[in-house]
């Protein structure tokens, strides 16, 4: 699911993935990720997901979890297992036109880059405050453009060598196949 720039632990991992139909938005994919980060680096670190998103993202996309930090774990406590979907049942499309925009804002221990194309996250690298800018390698941001071009990119920064619990990353974006 993520990728880190340099030497990282990640721990205690928990992803969510819900599928609706919502009443403004039509259907859209919320995304839950939470996990536990160390930096093993010299230097600052990135965290590093692609999401399938149709629609250019936002920072509007990312959804405040405030005081319910547990909310993840919670979940993972009350829901069972659902059987999987038969196999053919989604049908992939394209999406709307991609924004050029590279967007920076701040979530929790994080400074996001959120970008339609990753070969311009390393240009918007400025933006990120140095003590959490990482290094990147252009190559992984070509590999991430070349071989999934519809999914928008969020590079997670951060630099904390102690693991750290973040507060989960809460999301929605239109899925691909909208």
């Amino acid at each position: 699911m993520c990728v880190s720039m340099a030497p990282a632990r990640f721990s205690g991992t928990t992803l969510y993935i819900g599928r609706r139909d919502h009443p403004a938005h039509g259907l859209i994919h919320v995304l839950g990720y939470q996990n536990s980060a160390a930096n093993l680096a010299d230097g600052p670190n990135a965290m590093l997901l692609h999401l399938p998103s149709a629609r250019p993202m936002t920072p509007d996309n990312f959804i405040s979890v405030g005081r319910s930090e547990t909310i993840l774990s919670r979940m993972v406590d009350a829901l069972r297992p659902v059987a999987p979907a038969a196999p053919g049942s989604m049908d992939w499309m394209g999406g709307a036109p991609r924004s050029a925009a590279v967007r920076v804002f701040d979530h929790d221990v994080y400074t996001v880059l959120l970008a339609e194309d990753a070969t311009l996250i390393p240009a918007a690298l400025s933006r990120v405050p140095h003590r959490k800018r990482p290094q990147l390698d252009p190559t992984l941001m070509e590999f991430y453009s070349g071989h999934y071009p519809d999914h928008t990119i969020a590079l997670c920064c951060f630099d904390n060598t102690q693991a750290r619990r973040a507060k989960p990353l809460l999301l929605w974006y239109h899925p691909l196949d909208d």
